[in-house]
């Protein structure tokens, strides 16, 4: 009898199958043979050869092993982490704990917790802890503190009936020891007496501190209006401050309001922030008021005086005889302020004209243009007596050639006399 041997398959060149693979082709190709021979008619001689045979397939394939078979027998055991892990209980699942009926997370809830508590604190800040430190710096500054502030030039431009414009060219500063570019845009601040009548406005124009721990040019013009004042407490105030020497000023209060746009870093934070400053004028004696109003006039000779200019004195007196010429006291030290040439005085039924030529030494820093007249008067016990009337004003620096035209006009029985009318 011939043993018919079963072909094994062709391996592909490249294939790997894996090892479960090729124990289950091994399996059947073992099964498969002992089918085969196991349907082949026995015989004892044939029984015993095929047992020799048997005998000698195991015993080839102990000395020879299939490559393929030998790489799975090795390959097929379990390494010991998987029998541990077959071994082992399943692993007990944790749930992380969740807020707001599950729907965040700690790490949200903490972000969005914080997130809140910014916003409110942003707003806090902005709506009244900076506004409330800005209000506090202007109605309590720092005692002190001290901001250096030098006038170069004061200019009076611009008279109309209800306004004049005033240009300011200063060196200011520094402002704070930290640099901060700040601005402020254009504002009106009003100022109001205890009974709460405006007495005038103050048209501010746009300011820009590149750095405020450095000193800047201050060269603007403002705007000093009555165009909505209370005529008749303005009236009032001017009455009451020239009565013993400013003296019933003193005892007043007034309140200035405005609301200040503000800059910084060139970027608008406050479009229109509402401030006020109550300016509080503490009652004195009448000889300790006339000693404060001293003392300031002192100090704002002090402000507005201008640089000696010799050269200009020098002139003025090589220009004029000793007999024309006028020296006043001035911010300590007497000086030559003028000389006349020419003097007329012309009287007439109602009063006084005097028309006046002079070359004038400006010994300040101020200036006056575009003032076609003052018209003020003079009253002796409540009682008017005397209306004058000034043309011809101009001041410029150094200095210049003067003619004033002055007019005294006395009172008559006319009630209508002090109606603010031209001579």
């Amino acid at each position: 009898m011939i043993k018919q041997q079963r072909p094994k398959p062709p391996v592909e060149p490249g294939r790997r199958d894996s090892p479960t693979g090729l124990l289950l082709i091994s399996v059947a190709s073992t099964a498969s043979t002992l089918s085969m021979d196991s349907t082949l008619p026995s015989s004892p001689k044939s029984e015993s050869k095929m047992k020799a045979d048997s005998g000698n397939t195991c015993w080839n394939n102990r000395e020879q092993p299939d490559p393929l078979t030998s790489q799975l027998f090795v390959k097929s055991p379990l390494s010991s982490p998987d029998r541990e892990a077959m071994h082992s209980p399943p692993s007990v699942i944790t749930l992380k704990r969740r807020f707001c009926r599950g729907k965040l997370s700690l790490c949200a809830l903490i972000s969005i917790t914080t997130a809140g508590i910014f916003v409110v604190f942003s707003l806090l800040a902005y709506f009244v802890i900076i506004p409330a430190i800005i209000e506090d710096a202007i109605q309590n500054p720092v005692a002190g503190s001290t901001i250096s502030f030098t006038l170069n030039d004061l200019s009076f431009e611009n008279f109309t009936s209800e306004s004049v414009s005033i240009r300011v060219n200063a060196v200011i500063g520094p402002l704070s020891a930290v640099g901060v570019s700040v601005g402020v845009g254009t504002f009106r601040v009003n100022v109001f007496d205890s009974a709460n009548n405006e007495l005038a406005g103050i048209l501010i124009p746009l300011i820009d501190v590149p750095n405020t721990n450095q000193q800047f040019t201050l060269n603007s013009t403002f705007t000093l209006t009555f165009d909505e004042a209370n005529k008749l407490a303005v009236a009032g105030l001017v009455a009451n401050a020239s009565e013993t020497i400013g003296a019933s000023l003193f005892g007043n209060t007034f309140t200035a309001k405005f609301n200040v746009p503000i800059k910084v870093f060139g970027t608008t934070v406050y479009s229109a922030l509402p401030l006020y400053k109550t300016i509080r004028i503490e009652k004195q004696a009448e000889k300790a008021s006339a000693a404060s109003w001293t003392a300031l006039l002192t100090a704002l000779e002090c402000v507005v005086a201008a640089p000696t200019n010799s050269k200009a004195v020098t002139q003025l007196i090589s220009m004029s005889l000793p007999q024309e010429l006028v020296s006043l006291p001035f911010n300590g030290t007497n000086t030559t302020l003028a000389a006349f040439t020419d003097l007329k005085t012309e009287f007439t039924d109602t009063g006084i004209m005097i028309l006046a030529s002079a070359n004038l030494n400006n010994p300040t820093i101020l200036a006056l243009s575009g003032l076609v007249y003052v018209q003020f008067g003079i009253t002796v016990q409540k009682q008017p007596i005397l209306q004058v009337h000034v043309s011809g004003l101009e001041l410029i620096a150094g200095l210049q050639s003067l003619r004033v035209k002055i007019e005294l006009k006395f009172n008559t029985s006319d009630p209508a006399f002090f109606q603010g009318g031209n001579i």
